[in-house]
């Protein structure tokens, strides 16, 4: 954040009278504080940056009404997946969109043209995400393919070199469908 100091601005002269050091030392305060507000007003233009207020913005600009369990992050990964709604719809788009609101390996899509089947598997460190992910795909996949989403669980391999004991602590459903790093 931009400390601003308005002694900078004035001539050494004038800094060293008592009368302008008083002005410098309450205007100060009051001119950062703009300056802070300036910023936020700023980043609220950006998803990204968004602060709480600039969500509840976003969200009341494209209609969107926020769950009680969504946390700030999720809120604005579905103001990114309204935003990102736009044709054309090709496969690549899809994938795109995907990678922005996943990551590049959070997320598996498959897409069977002879069957007309979609599928995507969503990671579990993105499964609050599976009915915005839902939301999107019906918007931008044709309506006349089917839609799968899942989450895609834990897998033996993650385990693997886990001992049997150590594992004892865990019970069997916080082993599948927590995030294991």
């Amino acid at each position: 954040m931009r400390e601003v100091n308005i002694a900078g601005y004035l001539p050494n002269i004038i800094r060293e009278v008592k009368e302008f050091k008083e002005i410098i030392n309450t205007e100060n305060p009051e001119i950062n504080l703009l300056w802070k507000n300036v910023q936020k007003v700023f980043d609220d233009q950006f998803v990204e940056t968004a602060t709480e207020n600039g969500v509840k913005r976003w969200e009341k600009i494209l209609k969107i009404t926020p769950k009680a369990s969504h946390t700030l992050a999720d809120r604005k990964f579905v103001i990114l997946t309204r935003l990102n709604e736009q044709l054309p719809y090709t496969t690549r788009i899809l994938q795109q969109l995907l990678e922005q609101l996943c990551g590049q390996d959070g997320y598996v899509l498959s897409i069977n043209h002879d069957l007309y089947e979609l599928k995507i598997l969503v990671e579990l460190k993105s499964k609050n995400m599976v009915e915005a992910i839902g939301d999107l795909t019906k918007k931008v996949v044709p309506a006349n393919m089917d839609i799968s989403i899942k989450i895609r669980y834990n897998h033996y391999y993650k385990l693997k070199n886990v001992r049997h004991i150590d594992l004892q602590t865990f019970s069997h459903d916080s082993i599948r469908n927590e995030v294991i790093e």
